[in-house]
């Protein structure tokens, strides 16, 4: 039957019997949880296990009808409040009173606030042929949806139309302490048309309107009409966030949903994007009128429109698609400072209930933690290539490559591994990820089983989880994620796949590498992943494809508008809560930082890693990647958007690395032992072979602990506990402790690890030390004959000052392939010597560098005699030293960089070329297989 259709005003605010009224039932609690820095005050609709009924606490009342609660509470900051069931579900309007009154006359909402007048909305829908039409098009042509509103029992306002092809439902639940929570379903009920322009406009008319602000793309600016300004990481957020304004006393804010738009379907199948990723939330204000404007499909001329992820401006969405508008109206005399933020957080950020017994849940507003986990997969990563020469067999110029002919030897890599992994353990990550799993293909099948034997059994030794991004056939699947399903947690199918989109042949595929998975680790969750694209997500869901988590990936392109990606978080949790899951954030790191000297690079990554983390809106960060690599050709795959690992080539802190392991200590788990037991060794350095390391580990919990201590060392390391293996430490009360160090006569120069093994009551944390063993390069003939040239002969590399601070530099204006030459020569130079080596641009070097360091400076000359070839120079003047690495252009540079390392590296400790030997690469006329570049 229809609902029944009234023509007379419907008040939606109603009272309900007094609490002394109601008989409790203790039996069925709601805890609610904020753990925002911001007070909280307002609607929350969330799925709960619960029975039906009335329940209340202090500040907060809630309904529960079915599976669905929807609750009002007042939440101070990092604060949690307890309702419990105290009767039935009301069967009227429901329990949510107060100043703000909705009532409605055929199409118009009229809104009033302690009974005085507040301004009235009207919602229309703006179709315009064509191409030319914007928000500007919709605020003129802007004219009332042809709708009268219903009233169901509890309260809720109910509306449709049909428009233009399209069918609009509207659905408005009022909140009387001053919250309206609005959703329009849009329908596409007509065949696909030409291009046009449609959009949803909500029109709000409140006398005296002043004072307007928003929140664009995360960035508050003051007005009332968005900046013109363009990122490409506006990509993956949607223009207008909130927007906010005075009307006499009373502040009001508009907050926006995300909304995914729907993609597209080519003639050979594909689904690509639409105009835009999410709905593009514009504002127009015209004196007491705002204008919000949800562009459906519409203008995107600064968005890439070929190539992965296009977009298709003014793009006909499908017959039959649908997509949700969701957003909020809150009204306060006198809001609380953050009100603005606190309301977007609550209304699209991570929010979730649990069970927590038999009848009770736990419903958190914003994440309690982050899980935190890292990329390391060293069968690609520890490979080596230099354009010139590589390690042997490997299969690709490109991210990211394998030589089964170096892994079929994966245990002289054992004390790597074991080492990396302590250190991975020990900066507080709880996952480790391995990469393209199904690399592992290519190796003999009961060989490559071996090593995630060994892999496997090192992470349950130390307490770590798995995550496998892997394609099929769904036999290695069921392989690999049975065998390991008891330290198993995520399994992505074909990484970042929905990048690519949705082809006709991939749905039915997934759909059976899920099965597969599942059938074999049913505990574990599978998922699919995309950049923000999420109308790929959405397609696939539509077309019967199961998935248990939201992946992304999420890369910070350049420092400006870093606020971006606060948005770009909300956005992606917004659209799990939709399919009652939360994000994996399954790659995360900065791009185009890359030139940014050492202390500015300190300062970016410190700005993306809270960005992305503040909002609280994601339970699960995988960085990507653990260490820096030479694994992929820079003449080939360089693209100046890498190297924010970090760890560098010899596993020593980068500056990145030192932020990210202060946010993993913020924002991890309260009782992780990162957080209850840290502990910190001094870096050593070895002395003809010996050294003495002090370690301190407090107890920054609230009770004693007894902690046993241990030390460990690979890679031909020996270390000794020099004071107590136990010891009792009452809360915040710090030991200190000495580790002997011994490296046999004659070890090769570069830097060592070795390891604090903390084990207590819960579990087992690791210290983790750093040991110089300085030295200098070890020099071999020249390499690359008459592609680089030596004017003062090729002995001129062994007289320079090794032994003095050392420092790489490029040029101001280097190119990408200067720039990864640059990276490659300071990783494995600091890597070969065991000392740090400073790395930036040359006008950002330090004077005291400048002045008594070992400048290796790369750059083209113009000037040299030997075009098209590298020149290797020492310069000498006024006391200084520079070892100038030149040519005539790009190419001649990246000569003399290779020939300088090639001369060095395969000596060097940490080298796999020192285990595997070498090959001629793609420079000397042998390509890999792989060459089309394609980073993550």
């Amino acid at each position: 039957m229809p609902p029944r259709v009234l023509s007379c005003t419907i008040p939606i605010v109603l009272a309900v019997a007094p609490l002394a009224a109601q008989q409790p039932s203790p039996s069925a609690t709601l805890e609610l949880r904020n753990h925002h820095e911001l007070p909280y005050r307002g609607p929350v609709e969330l799925r709960v296990d619960l029975p039906d009924g009335l329940y209340r606490g202090d500040h907060a009342v809630a309904v529960v009808r079915g599976d669905t609660a929807r609750i009002v509470a007042d939440l101070s900051p990092k604060s949690a409040l307890r309702l419990a069931r105290v009767g039935p579900a009301p069967t009227g309007a429901e329990p949510f009173g107060g100043p703000l009154a909705v009532t409605t006359s055929g199409p118009r909402v009229s809104l009033a606030w302690d009974g005085r007048e507040l301004g009235t909305l009207d919602l229309g829908l703006v179709v315009v042929p064509g191409t030319t039409a914007d928000a500007d098009t919709a605020e003129r042509r802007f004219a009332p949806l042809p709708v009268t509103w219903t009233r169901d029992a509890d309260g809720t306002l109910r509306a449709s139309a049909e428009q233009d092809g399209y069918r609009v439902a509207l659905t408005l639940a009022a909140y009387g302490g001053g919250w309206v929570d609005a959703r329009a379903q849009l329908t596409r009920i007509a065949p696909r048309g030409e291009k046009a322009y449609v959009a949803l406009v909500r029109r709000l008319t409140t006398p005296g309107a002043h004072d307007a602000r928003m929140r664009f793309n995360g960035r508050v600016v003051a007005g009332d009409r968005e900046p013109d300004a363009w990122d490409r990481d506006f990509w993956y957020t949607r223009a207008v966030d909130w927007t906010a304004w005075r009307a006499g006393d009373l502040s009001l804010l508009a907050v926006n949903g995300f909304t995914p738009v729907p993609t597209i379907r080519a003639p050979k199948g594909d689904w690509n994007e639409g105009s835009h990723f999410y709905v593009w939330e514009r504002a127009r204000r015209d004196g007491d009128r705002v204008d919000l404007v949800s562009e459906i499909e519409g203008p995107n001329a600064k968005q890439a429109q070929r190539g992965a992820m296009a977009v298709t401006p003014y793009a006909p969405i499908e017959q039959g698609d649908s997509l949700v508008l969701r957003w909020r109206l809150a009204v306060a005399p006198q809001p609380a400072t953050g009100w603005e933020e606190s309301q977007l957080r609550g209304f699209t950020g991570y929010r979730t209930a649990t069970r927590a017994g038999t009848a009770s849940a736990v419903a958190d507003l914003g994440v309690p933690y982050v899980t935190f986990g890292t990329a390391y997969f060293p069968y690609s990563t520890l490979a080596e290539n230099l354009d010139f020469y590589r390690t042997p067999g490997l299969d690709r110029e490109t991210f990211w490559g394998i030589s089964p002919k170096m892994w079929a030897n994966w245990r002289a890599y054992a004390p790597r591994m074991k080492s990396d992994l302590r250190i991975a353990r020990a900066m507080g990550f709880d996952v480790i990820r391995l990469h393209h799993v199904e690399l592992l293909q290519s190796l003999d099948r009961p060989q490559a089983l071996a090593f995630l034997d060994f892999f496997t059994g090192e992470l349950r030794t130390l307490g770590l989880r798995l995550m496998l991004d892997t394609e099929g056939p769904t036999d290695w699947i069921t392989t690999v994620v049975e065998r390991y399903r008891d330290v198993l947690t995520r399994v992505e199918l074909e990484n970042e796949i929905l990048i690519d989109g949705v082809t006709p042949a991939r749905p039915a595929r997934w759909t059976a590498e899920y099965r597969a998975a599942k059938a074999a680790a049913p505990n574990a969750q599978v998922f699919l992943t995309s950049a923000g694209n999420h109308g790929q997500l959405e397609r696939a869901a539509a077309l019967g494809v199961p998935f248990d988590r939201v992946g992304l990936h999420a890369y910070k392109h350049g420092p400006q508008w870093m606020e971006t990606y606060s948005s770009h978080m909300l956005g992606a949790a917004d659209v799990a809560h939709a399919h009652g899951t939360a994000v994996t954030l399954g790659e995360f790191n900065w791009k185009n930082l890359t030139e940014l000297a050492p202390d500015s690079q300190r300062i970016a990554a410190r700005d993306v890693y809270e960005t992305v983390l503040g909002p609280r809106a994601i339970p699960e960060v995988i960085e990507f990647q653990f260490h820096e690599t030479l694994t992929f050709n820079p003449a080939i795959s360089g693209t100046n958007t890498r190297h924010y690992e970090p760890l560098a080539l010899d596993r020593r802190l980068k500056v990145s690395g030192e932020e990210f392991e202060r946010v993993i200590r913020e924002y991890g788990r309260p009782d992780a032992a990162v957080r209850l037991l840290p502990t910190t060794v001094r870096e050593a350095r070895l002395t003809n072979g010996a050294a003495t390391a002090e370690f301190t580990v407090t107890n920054a919990s609230d009770r004693a602990r007894t902690v046993t201590l241990a030390p460990e060392a690979y890679d031909g390391l020996t270390t000794r506990l020099l004071t107590p293996s136990r010891v009792t430490l009452r809360p915040g009360e710090t030991h200190t402790g000495r580790v002997a160090i011994r490296l046999s006569t004659g070890a090769m120069p570069g830097t060592y690890h070795h390891f604090v093994r903390v084990t207590y009551d819960e579990g087992t944390h690791y210290g983790w030390g750093v040991v110089s063993n300085p030295g200098v390069p070890t020099f071999a003939a020249p390499v690359l004959g008459e592609r680089v040239s030596y004017p003062q002969g090729a002995d001129v590399v062994r007289r320079a000052g090794w032994t003095r601070p050392l420092a790489v530099t490029f040029a101001d204006d280097a190119t990408a392939l200067e720039l990864e030459s640059a990276y490659q020569v300071a990783g494995t130079l600091q890597a070969a010597t065991g000392v740090p080596v400073w790395l930036s641009r040359a006008s950002d070097l330090p004077d005291s560098l400048r002045a008594r360091g070992l400048v290796v400076a790369l750059g083209t000359a113009p000037g040299v005699a030997e075009a098209k070839h590298g020149v290797v120079r020492l310069d000498e003047s006024g006391g200084a030293q520079r070892l100038l690495l030149t040519g005539i252009d790009k190419d001649g540079v990246h000569a003399a960089a290779a020939e300088l390392m090639l001369r060095f590296w395969p000596n060097a400790k940490d080298a796999a070329m020192r285990l595997t030997g070498k090959e001629p690469g793609n420079a000397l006329g042998h390509p890999a297989m792989i060459t089309n570049p394609n980073p993550p």
